[in-house]
């Protein structure tokens, strides 16, 4: 049954929410017509739904009738189901909180929006241009996204099924202080891939400190060269992320 919550306090101004599998034991407990208050549409034409899949949402009406059944009062009725009565007014105040977010997120999404275009205009004319740092970052996670090598393809072709799924090209991180991009971040095994070429070899100190950088937030880096994919050494790389 699909039936909209805020429909349902509309309709009724004042519902229960609790926990459904301590609604239901009581139910099966009590015996009683499950028909009567169960989730869906009841003979006397009240609605129950479920919400998130472990909370439901009952008319007061019912409620009352619930207590009634088990012979208990609706205040230590609550107590014992730790139901929560709500309101119209509480979700009237919650749309309008949701409205307010909304038209934030809006408003933010369209100054980021311009602030990006304003940036690349700059660029484009070579002048000099500065955004702020998140909006930087996803400006240039976009651009590096467009630069993806054949070899960060191929590793991320060779990436288990489970974490393929799970992995994120480009990852931009900001650690002490310093802005980092990972080739292949990997988040439910906290591991960054970085497919090497050979510009890397004039820069080993700054992967050293990059490095130390992720391990100090608890990400580990796997660096592998641009040839080991070519060779019988690629595969030993790909044993440590499987690991």
């Amino acid at each position: 049954m699909k039936y909209q919550f805020s429909k349902l306090v509309d309709k009724y101004n004042k519902v229960y929410i609790l926990q459904s599998k301590f609604y239901n034991k009581k139910i099966i407990e009590q015996n009683i017509d499950y028909s009567l208050l169960g989730v869906g549409v009841h003979p006397n034409g009240s609605i129950t739904i479920l919400l998130n899949g472990n909370k439901i949402a009952i008319p007061e009406i019912d409620f009352i009738t619930l207590s009634k059944k088990l012979d208990i009062s609706i205040s230590d009725l609550s107590v014992h189901l730790n139901a929560v009565p709500y309101t119209k007014e509480d979700n009237d105040l919650r749309l309008n909180r949701k409205k307010e977010r909304r038209e934030k997120q809006q408003s933010q999404k369209e100054l980021k929006k311009k602030a990006i275009n304003e940036h690349k205009e700059k660029i484009k004319n070579g002048e000099k241009s500065y955004i702020p740092v998140k909006y930087w970052a996803e400006y240039n996670e976009g651009i590096l996204k467009t630069k993806i090598t054949k070899e960060e393809n191929i590793v991320f072709k060779n990436l288990r099924k489970k974490d393929k799924s799970k992995a994120v090209k480009q990852k931009h991180f900001r650690i002490n202080g310093r802005s980092y991009f990972a080739d292949i971040y990997i988040p439910n095994k906290k591991i960054v891939i970085e497919v090497d070429g050979g510009y890397h070899e004039t820069r080993k100190e700054k992967d050293k400190l990059r490095d130390a950088d992720f391990a100090s937030i608890g990400i580990r880096t796997i660096r592998i060269p641009n040839e080991a994919i070519y060779d019988n050494s690629f595969h030993k790389y790909m044993k440590q992320i499987r690991m």
